[in-house]
């Protein structure tokens, strides 16, 4: 008996799973992404085999390209002074294309022996002819176009 009220069971949860997956009563309909966001765009797949000392411009201008950009368009709040701007010495393949990878952190504790604790809250990558700005939203892990 209790096997069967277990198979019972089991039958009326996944015939209630089901019941959900049906169209019927549901909306097909789907949202355009804004046009700056690049949905096509695959997840950071690797390091770059192109060392960034061979990108058309300097890490250096990367980076002052990076914070050059206002505070909206870079997504943060405050001021710049608040965050720590850094690159990576490895440049990263986004979209199949080398890019420089800028990641803007935040101080979220100071220890007394001198140690900082940081929380990275921007992420950057410029393509390494520097003319492509994009951000990757860390809620959403969705790619951004930035207008420079």
């Amino acid at each position: 008996m209790k096997k069967q009220m277990s198979l019972m069971l089991v039958i009326a949860v996944i015939a209630l799973l089901c019941a959900g997956c049906g169209s019927a009563g549901g909306s097909n309909s789907s949202v355009a992404a804004p046009s700056n966001v690049v949905s096509d765009i695959e997840e950071v797949v690797s390091e770059s085999s192109k060392p960034v000392e061979e990108a058309s411009i300097s890490s250096a201008d990367a980076l002052d390209k990076v914070q050059s950009l206002s505070m909206d368009k870079l997504g943060l709040e405050g001021k710049k002074e608040d965050y720590k701007f850094m690159i990576s010495t490895k440049g990263k393949i986004l979209n199949s294309t080398d890019c420089f990878e800028i990641n803007a952190s935040k101080e979220i504790k100071k220890n007394e022996d001198g140690t900082v604790h940081m929380q990275t809250v921007g992420q950057y990558f410029l393509t390494y002819d520097g003319k492509t700005i994009y951000k990757r939203d860390i809620t959403s892990g969705e790619y951004i176009q930035i207008e420079p």
